[in-house]
């Protein structure tokens, strides 16, 4: 499938060349990238940051350390818009 240049300017995640043709037909848009980044990364804050931590990062963003945790983790690959042609 053919897709616009404009698409091709937002991706985030696409298969090698030594895959076969179904395989290199996947390719995962970076908003799609961007949205299960943010949800990973809110999880991360709740199961894996310890409490000390997530305590110093809520006080830091007035009560936001979750969503700042998430934000963070969903706009890490934000400059790949516009970098591919």
């Amino acid at each position: 499938m053919q897709r616009s240049r404009a698409a091709r300017m937002l991706w985030a995640k696409t298969p090698g060349q030594d895959l076969d043709l179904v395989e290199q037909r996947l390719w995962l848009s970076l908003l799609q990238h961007c949205r299960d980044a943010t949800d990973v990364g809110g999880r991360l804050f709740d199961i894996w940051l310890p409490r000390q931590l997530q305590d110093r990062l809520s006080a830091a963003s007035g009560g936001h350390g979750r969503e700042l945790a998430a934000w963070a983790a969903g706009v890490h690959d934000i400059g790949k818009a516009g970098l591919h042609s």
